[in-house]
């Protein structure tokens, strides 16, 4: 993916991270060479996705920082299937790194980024973060949404049109490794391995993790809770499924609404007209009760669907932005779900490893209770596209 990005319209993950230190010299072309703290020059705040047969860190090419006209100009070689990127600045090597996009603008000529900034008060240090493909871009587009096999008309899913702007979603569910990072604390039952999807949590918890990882990445928090604002540090326990809210414009991480969720299951396309994501073939692309030795499994060993989403009908249920209720069956633009919590009920998606093949189903749908835990309930997560 190609895009020539500006600053105010940042998108940016920390999952897979290019970091690329220089001293700032006036009127010269210096190389970045990787910072190490560790032995995969990874910094202590970053945070890793760990898949099998996925790098850690892309490392720096041919990274650039010169001085020209009075402007500081890095300029890096566009890493494979990034879609976005972070310039930060420290006067220090290791430590006191902020978010400085917002100061310059980016560019892209050929296969070189580049991203410059008045020199007037430069940086001694910089790096560079990018967001690579553990989001996959979901086209807009209109579908049609609910139970669109004649054997599925008994679901509460009756088959109306819904528009939606282009997003990204995470490949995976939200595994226990990346909610540690951000949590420090894993709540779920099934544990062992890092790479299985966190389980076992409440949909406020969900809400609380997606802030706590906008504010770490320098994002703007989606989710406000009245009279405390959007640091989840500052809201008091259990208050926020009856009163939180969703600035839909911010750039941060959130929960997919039931639209978005299922759309992106069924590939951005009614067609082929899978029963399941990616296949109708239960077991090419779902854990589920039969198959799954009644224990849930590490993220991405079942079959994708077409835009490249693991696990979408099974392995774990999960959660969506959405109070439960019935579908509006107008023709809908981004529908955000029903305006009025009852029973503290929200919208579950996908199917689990402890649920049968009739609820792994894309157009399956189904209420839980916000409050409640259960093992076989995860996450993944969202943000807005910039273009």
């Amino acid at each position: 993916m190609r895009y020539g990005i500006r600053s105010l319209l940042i998108c940016v993950f920390l999952s897979q991270i290019v970091i690329f230190f220089a001293e700032t010299i006036p009127e010269t072309k210096k190389n970045f060479q990787g910072y190490s703290s560790g032995q995969n020059a990874v910094t202590s705040e970053s945070r890793l996705f760990y898949h099998a047969g996925r790098p850690l860190i892309i490392p720096p090419d041919d990274v650039s920082i010169h001085n020209i006209n009075g402007n500081m100009i890095l300029s890096w070689t566009e890493v494979p299937n990034a879609v976005s990127y972070i310039v930060e600045g420290s006067d220090s090597t290791n430590s006191g790194f902020s978010n400085i996009s917002y100061r310059g603008s980016f560019t892209m000529q050929d296969s070189t980024m580049s991203w410059s900034q008045s020199a007037t008060q430069p940086h001694q240090f910089y790096r560079v973060k990018s967001l690579l493909s553990e989001f996959v871009l979901v086209p807009g587009g209109t579908f049609t949404m609910g139970a669109t096999y004649s054997t599925e008309g008994y679901l509460p899913a009756p088959l109306h049109q819904v528009t939606l702007s282009p997003f990204y979603i995470s490949n995976f569910e939200v595994t226990q490794a990346e909610w540690l990072s951000v949590m420090g604390t894993n709540p779920s039952y099934f544990t062992g391995n890092l790479n299985l999807p966190v389980n076992n949590i409440i949909w406020c918890k969900c809400i609380v993790y997606c802030n706590k990882r906008s504010i770490a990445d320098s994002l703007t928090p989606c989710y406000f809770l009245p009279g405390y604002g959007t640091n989840p540090d500052n809201w008091p326990e259990g208050n926020c499924p009856d009163t939180i809210s969703c600035n839909w414009a911010a750039n941060g991480y959130r929960l997919p609404t039931e639209a978005e969720w299922e759309y992106a299951a069924r590939g951005a396309s009614n067609t082929p007209d899978y029963y399941y994501a990616g296949s109708d073939s239960i077991n090419a692309v779902s854990w589920y009760s039969i198959n799954s030795s009644g224990i849930v499994h590490p993220v991405g060993e079942k079959k994708p669907n077409a835009i490249g989403l693991f696990d979408m009908s099974g392995n774990m249920a999960e959660w969506c932005w959405d109070n439960w209720g019935d579908y509006n069956l107008e023709p809908q633009i981004n529908p955000t779900g029903p305006p009025v919590l009852i029973d503290h009920r929200k919208a579950l998606r996908g199917g689990s490893w402890r649920w049968i093949e009739f609820d792994s189903r894309i157009a399956r749908r189904g209420p839980y209770y916000s409050n409640w835990l259960n093992t076989v309930i995860g996450l993944r997560v969202v943000v807005n596209s910039p273009h």
